[in-house]
């Protein structure tokens, strides 16, 4: 059932630049696979399931770090509880951009609701 009272959504893609660290992180990743990948290209007799499997991985990974680094618990300090929320926001350049933009829309008085494909976002989120 519809909430018949709430204002029609409002959608607007916004491009948001990776903060250095998401950069780090992005480029190791890719580094890190770019032997296998020019062996997959390489190698015909390989199954192309297992190709597949691979890249799938990868996107997935590149995917999390152009959300934000923290998704990885390796990326993170060792001491968790000391990170502050200026640190949370400043190493993710998209919630850097959210954090901008939810503080206009709190001065303007609206209300928003946030989802997110990755529940592990919204703990950061939260």
């Amino acid at each position: 059932e519809v909430e018949r009272l709430m204002p029609k959504k409002i959608e607007t893609k916004i491009l948001c630049p990776l903060s250095s660290t998401q950069i780090f992180w992005y480029k190791g990743f890719l580094m890190d696979q770019v032997e296998s990948l020019v062996k997959m290209t390489d190698e015909e007799g390989q199954s192309t399931a297992g190709k597949g499997t691979m890249l799938r991985n990868l996107i997935m990974q590149l995917r999390k770090v152009a959300l934000h680094p923290y998704l990885f618990p390796f990326a993170e300090r060792d001491d968790v509880d000391s990170t502050s929320v200026e640190e949370l926001v400043a190493t993710s350049g998209k919630l850097a951009v959210l954090d901008k933009i939810l503080m206009s829309m709190f001065k303007k008085g609206n209300r928003t609701c946030i989802f997110s494909q990755f529940t592990s976002m919204l703990n950061i989120l939260e």
